[in-house]
């Protein structure tokens, strides 16, 4: 279910042409934080603001506009000002459902316009991330025609930050019906790219799963604001 959620704005078939569509952003904010103790690790303070601030103030500069994905306390979050999704509770739990809930969300309210846009996602533990990752992934899926892109940052694979077709709600419900949770293994079985990054700055994906990756955090990286720009 969801709070609000703005109309697509109409554009020219020009502008369509010139400059594909911004897909909408999902900040997946939605998990139980059990190693950091807290269901609401977003809101925890670094480098000045929260996490999740860092992620709002990089992913809108790469979205037409965000969706926030939680199931703990909503209310905490809405001084944020973005529309709230929180998930079906008789799917299997895990980032995949709030994957799902926002696809469904987006096939929703575009069904009777234009055609739907793609969906970004961010995780809501990791603040810091290059600004030109969705216009790579979105590269990607127009080079070579699949249905999802997603990171591999020093050899690392990065599933959930990945951009989705919107085609894929029934597939991803139908996987989650069957038990599925596991980001990685459903994009796998789908048409997908891999966006292979390499020598990044320290700070550029660090993930926050604990009290003492918060810590390294706010003494190694508190100056770590400018998300940059990157080459493949």
């Amino acid at each position: 279910m969801t709070e609000k959620w703005p109309a697509p704005a109409s554009v020219s078939i020009s502008e369509a042409i010139d400059n594909p569509p911004l897909p909408l952003g999902l900040i997946l904010a939605g998990g139980l934080g059990s190693r950091m103790g807290t269901p609401h690790k977003p809101l925890l303070k670094l480098a000045g603001q929260t996490i999740l601030q860092h992620i709002i103030d990089n992913a809108h500069l790469q979205t037409k506009g965000l969706i926030l994905n939680v199931n703990q306390d909503p209310a905490l979050f809405s001084t944020y000002g973005l529309p709230l999704l929180t998930d079906e509770p008789e799917l299997m739990a895990g980032p995949l459902r709030g994957i799902y809930s926002a696809l469904k969300l987006i096939n929703q309210t575009y069904h009777l316009t234009r055609k739907p846009p793609l969906l970004a996602c961010f995780p809501g533990d990791t603040p810091w991330f290059p600004g030109n990752i969705v216009v790579l992934m979105q590269e990607a899926i127009r080079s070579n025609n699949t249905e999802i892109a997603w990171l591999q940052t020093d050899g690392q694979t990065q599933p959930l930050f990945s951009l989705w077709s919107p085609t894929l709600e029934q597939p991803l419900l139908e996987a989650l019906q069957a038990g599925e949770f596991s980001p990685r293994r459903f994009i796998e079985t789908r048409k997908h790219s891999l966006v292979v990054l390499q020598g990044l700055p320290p700070h550029q994906f660090y993930n926050i799963n604990d009290r003492e990756s918060l810590r390294l955090a706010g003494s190694l990286f508190a100056s770590a604001c400018d998300p940059g720009l990157i080459k493949k």
